[in-house]
Order: C-alpha cells, then structure tokens, then sequence
C-alpha cells in the first residue's frame, strides 16, 4: 500500500555469496515526471549477521547468544533459516559458512 515500498521475492535458492541487481522501470513521482529505469545492487551473504560482508565467528556468536529468541527489529538477521525463531539450526548454518564472504 505504500507507493514507495517495493517488495521483491527472490526464487533463486542458490542465491549466496553474491551480489544481485534490481531495475525498476517506468518509475513515475508524484508530478507526473517519469525515469526510464533505477537500479540498486544488494549482496547476499547467507550467515553474515551483522552486515560486514564475510561471515565470522563473530556472527555465529551473536546468533548462539540469541537462541530461542523470537525474531524482531534488532535481531531478524540472525533468523537465517526465517521461521521467526533464531535457534541451533540457524547458528549451525551460520558457523557452516564462517569464511565465506562478499569481498
């Protein structure tokens, strides 16, 4: 409902240790002035809680340290598995992944 939020779902299961790049076209503003198209790159990085783009035991730490949590504004990233509880599967996954990174 809100014009300036779009919602895009991802499909790609595989879609980790990369960057993605959105388009949206024909954006029009509220004075009727039109951009052809608008892009913005995100990376994916599976396990990398805290944002710094490599997963590292700092990141399984903060996950451990939040098991049986429910998931909410401060916390939402360490939910990897996104069931609304960060548990031990979640830290599991994140400690399978420390190394990898978006560098």
């Amino acid at each position: 409902s809100d014009p300036h939020r779009y919602i895009v779902n991802l499909a790609a299961a595989s879609c980790n240790a990369q960057d993605i790049t959105i388009t949206l076209t024909s954006i029009t503003d509220d004075q009727a002035n039109t951009l052809p198209a608008a892009s913005v790159t995100m990376g994916l990085l599976l396990g990398d809680v805290d944002g710094d783009g490599t997963v590292t035991t700092t990141d399984f730490s903060l996950t451990k340290d939040d098991n049986g949590q429910s998931t909410d504004a401060t916390n939402f990233r360490e939910d990897v598995k996104v069931n609304g509880r960060i548990d031990r599967n979640d830290a599991r996954t994140v400690r399978q992944q420390i190394g990898t990174s978006l560098l």
